[in-house]
């Protein structure tokens, strides 16, 4: 516990001499091992934190926050198709959990929260207005919500091997994405749709789609879808705010970074977005001040955030 606190303060070795100390006694605990790998690659020894992990995942195969962790190292240590290779191989583990899930399933499944699965019910007020906002978007292309698609009419099991499967779908159509292969990207994308079709983190990958394609009106619009539901989403913050400051619409996009400063003052990324966007709003000193503080988060920066970690006490 006061290990992942100092990490969270940013005060990685005195939280490293802690770690070591939990792994010194327990050499198995789960997360001492995933915080041990976070607080590696915050101090930038990727190679060596990846290491750690694919010991660690000789013990925890199945445990899904280590393998994406494991993914975002690949990524940065050997490149996008070595991750894209892992990726796929946890969505094959992720679909035979869901198998398992569906045989074992009774007739009172678990409910999960509307920001992760769908609801299945009367729509909310907030729900209500995504799919206005969606209504008011339609576009004839691939990303464009099936026809007749409402809260009341999905029928899709809320057990969490069906987050994990959508979440492992949204990754590989990330990386896909990211290889420019934009038809495999959108074929992903469809499956954790069908999965999970009010989840945030699909509307966020929808975006990311249409920004791509320089479409920046739609990636906008579902940027702000969820949003709606996930207010506190931080990476659709960060993008949503590059949107807009591509559009010129600066005062909305330091808004938008405001917000992102306010969930995350550790963000890099978000002091560093700051910085362009009040500099061309002509406050350059500002923008430097931003850039320091950039610079200063950056050089501390794990591979995910900390807070992937659960807060045991």
């Amino acid at each position: 516990y006061l290990a992942l606190q100092l990490a969270c303060a940013r005060q990685i070795s005195r939280a490293a001499g802690l770690t070591r100390s939990v792994l010194h006694s327990n050499p198995s605990n789960l997360y001492a091992l995933h915080l041990m790998v976070l607080l590696l690659s915050a101090q930038k020894q990727y190679l060596a934190a990846l290491s750690l992990c694919e010991a660690a995942l000789h013990d925890w195969a199945s445990d899904f926050q280590l393998v994406t962790t494991k993914i975002k190292l690949e990524h940065l240590c050997k490149g996008v198709p070595t991750a894209l290779a892992t990726c796929r191989a946890l969505l094959e583990s992720q679909k035979a959990d869901f198998l398992k899930d569906a045989d074992e399933e009774d007739d009172h499944p678990a409910m999960l929260d509307v920001r992760d699965s769908p609801a299945v019910g009367t729509p909310t007020a907030t729900e209500q207005s995504v799919i206005t906002l969606l209504d008011s978007n339609v576009h004839k292309d691939v990303l464009s919500m099936k026809s007749g698609t409402t809260l009341n009419s999905i029928e899709v099991p809320l057990s969490a091997s069906v987050v994990r499967q959508a979440q492992a779908w949204l990754l590989l159509s990330d990386l896909f994405l990211q290889l420019n292969q934009h038809e495999d990207s959108v074929s992903c994308f469809e499956e954790a749709q069908q999965l999970l079709p009010m989840s945030p983190s699909v509307f966020y990958q929808r975006g990311l789609i249409y920004e791509q394609q320089d479409e920046l009106t739609s990636a906008k619009s579902a940027y702000q879808n969820a949003l709606a539901l996930k207010p506190d989403f931080m990476e659709c913050l960060l993008a949503l705010s590059n949107v807009l400051c591509r559009l010129e619409s600066l005062t909305s996009a330091e808004k938008y970074l405001t917000e992102a400063i306010s969930v995350d003052p550790s963000s890099h990324r978000a002091w560093y977005a700051m910085s362009v966007v009040v500099d061309k709003q002509g406050e350059s000193e500002r923008a430097a001040e931003c850039v320091l503080s950039a610079i200063e988060l950056e050089s501390t920066a794990p591979v995910k955030p900390f807070t992937a970690i659960p807060l045991l006490l």
